[in-house]
Formats: structure tokens, C-alpha cells, sequence
């Protein structure tokens, strides 16, 4: 069976990402997102990093390979020779959606919290003391 995985890919800058399609050979649909998953320069740790898969001819395989062999994102080594050769596009990229941070509780919360638990503790202990004494 012969693939084509349309998959998120990086290297183009923080918060960003790129959408390739890659063309593979593979027994299901299901072990070709697998395998492209973990290629060099797709986003293999994001849920949605595959974009879709779906069954391809022979021709369409052929023609899609000599398509990535040409394109010069997949030839290059290091972002060096990516930005010399111009290899990804400004219309190309597409930004991450920025999860929201976690709110940071201020210091006074942990002060607090602290004295309640010392003031706690100290209370088990005196009455721990009085009972065997």
C-alpha cells in the first residue's frame, strides 16, 4: 500500500511549525502515520502532529517521492544551509497556539500554608505530649 501522510514538521523557528506531506510504503494506513511520526523533523511529541493519511496510486507515490527529493527542506543538514537556500517559505509557517501558563500563586500563599501546617503540627505534638505524660 502506498501513503501519503500529511504531517506538522519544525525546525522553522520556536512556536512554529510547517505542513509536509511525506510518501510512504506501508502494510496499513495506521503504521504509515507511525513510521512518518517518527521521522527526523516532524513534531513526533504533539497529539496532532499527523494531519491525515490516505491511500495513494503507484504514479502519485512515484511522483510525490521525486517531489520530496527536491525539496530543498528535506536536504538540508542544519538551519544554517536552511536560511541560505531559502528552503522554507514565510507563507509556509504557521504558529503554535500558546497554551496558557499555569497562574504562579504568590509568596504570601506559601507563608501562609507553611505557618498553618508548623501550627498544626505543633498542636499534634502538645497534645501527643499530654497524653503521655
Amino acid at each position: 500500500m502506498y501513503c501519503e501522510v500529511v504531517a506538522k514538521c519544525g525546525h522553522v523557528g520556536r512556536g512554529k511549525y510547517i505542513i509536509k506531506n511525506f510518501y510512504i510504503k506501508a502494510e496499513t494506513r495506521k503504521e504509515a502515520a507511525k513510521t512518518v511520526r517518527w521521522l527526523p523533523r516532524v513534531k513526533h511529541h504533539q497529539k496532532d502532529a499527523i494531519q491525515s493519511v490516505r491511500e495513494v496510486s503507484y504514479e502519485e507515490f512515484e511522483s510525490g517521492k521525486d517531489r520530496m527529493k527536491r525539496d530543498p527542506y528535506f536536504s538540508v543538514k542544519n538551519s544554517t544551509d536552511q536560511r541560505a537556500l531559502d528552503a522554507v517559505k514565510k507563507e509556509e509557517v504557521y504558529c503554535e497556539p500558546i497554551p496558557l501558563k499555569h497562574k504562579k500563586r504568590d509568596s504570601v500563599y506559601y507563608l501562609r500554608k507553611r505557618k498553618i501546617v508548623e501550627n498544626a503540627n505543633f498542636r499534634d505534638l502538645r497534645n501527643g505530649e499530654e497524653t503521655d505524660g
